[in-house]
């Protein structure tokens, strides 16, 4: 009984080593909103959405605090645009050793309000800007690619930016769907 209990535990100790890493750079906001709270809301929202949405595929995923101890040690300033370049991606992937790297950067983020005869109904929209990048490979899956999320739903909200936030995860979303197809991943 335990040789089978033991030869189980290397069997999935050798499947999670075989399985993929993926690293992808956390808190890119860049949508020139006021609102410090809604930015902060988005990034975080979007940072639990493909920390949930890798594992749920399989993929180790490397930490916030690695991928940013990376950058820091490259010397790769993210609050410069011009930075936001393949090699730079790379290279941080390479340092946290993972075999992808997933960046997205909202750019754009706003609310449209529409006057009906009862209510009033709005829709967020959230545009991310994402790399998908092949490290083993060398190649981009996307690379500087938009995707535009939009969010309506419920007439009563407490916050209307809660729409906002809801429209960063479906543009990411949007972003993985046209990953794992070019992947081949299910």
């Amino acid at each position: 009984m335990t040789t089978t209990l033991l030869a189980l535990a290397f069997l999935s100790q050798s499947q999670a080593a075989a399985a993929p890493t993926v690293a992808f750079i956390p808190g890119l906001n860049l949508s020139g909103e006021k609102n410090k709270d809604l930015m902060q809301r988005q990034t975080e929202k979007v940072s639990k959405f493909l920390t949930r949405e890798f594992s749920k595929k399989g993929y180790n995923v490397v930490s916030e605090a690695a991928v940013m101890e990376a950058i820091k040690s490259l010397k790769i300033d993210l609050t410069d645009e011009e930075e936001y370049r393949k090699a730079n991606f790379f290279a941080i992937a390479k340092q946290v050793k993972a075999d992808y790297i997933y960046v997205p950067v909202i750019v754009n983020s706003e609310q449209k309000q529409q006057d009906r005869d009862l209510y009033t109904d709005r829709e967020g929209r959230t545009d991310v800007k994402a790399w998908f990048l092949d490290v083993k490979e060398e190649k981009a899956v996307f690379s500087g690619k938009i995707f535009i999320g939009r969010s309506g739903g419920l007439r009563l909200t407490l916050r209307p930016s809660d729409r906002q936030v809801q429209a960063a995860e479906n543009a990411v979303s949007e972003s993985l769907k046209e990953a794992w197809k070019a992947i081949g991943v299910r």
